[in-house]
């Protein structure tokens, strides 16, 4: 439940504070009810915050990545005037759930290993998504993909952006 809570308010918290650029790639939820994307938002950082402390009463090592997932996704809309910064933590906080198991003692090497492939694949996905919405954030915002100026066809941003999410989706498996 903590997780859950935790990446909800992430992407709670990322929706709000996106919400007029987000109106130029047709995303209009958030600017069109801003109140209560922060109200949910709030709501959820509350009880978030609360589930991480009771999983660290009853797990600290749990409790502490908990709390490290809520910190860095509180961060991550002050990061972004840092590109690097974004993508790690959005690549850092999703890699991270892998690593309950570990913690929990169990000593399977894979864990670690798909950890780390998870890693690398979200922070591909993440420029990838820059790369698509380069048109839309230039001169708004700062993102590796604008950083780097690169250029690459939409349609190809596409088939990398489908690739990456299906070896996500296969990796689950």
């Amino acid at each position: 439940m903590a997780v859950f809570f935790l990446t909800s308010m992430a992407m709670l918290l990322n929706d709000y504070h996106d919400r007029e650029l987000d109106v130029a790639k047709g995303r209009l939820l958030a600017s069109r009810h801003p109140v209560c994307f922060l109200w949910y938002a709030l709501a959820f950082a509350t009880i978030s915050f609360g589930l991480s402390i009771l999983v660290w009463f009853h797990n600290p090592p749990f409790g502490m990545l908990c709390m490290g997932m809520w910190i860095t996704s509180v961060a991550y809309n002050k990061a972004q005037s840092n590109p690097v910064a974004k993508n790690l933590i959005v690549s850092l906080n999703v890699g991270a759930t892998v690593i309950f198991p570990l913690l929990a003692g169990s000593k399977t090497s894979v864990l670690w290993f798909m950890a780390g492939i998870i890693v690398v694949v979200i922070t591909a996905r993440e420029f990838v998504k820059d790369l698509e919405d380069m048109e839309f954030d230039r001169g708004k915002k700062r993102t590796l993909a604008l950083v780097m100026d690169c250029r690459f066809e939409k349609s190809s941003v596409s088939l990398w952006k489908l690739f990456l999410t299906l070896l996500l989706v296969t990796l689950m498996f």
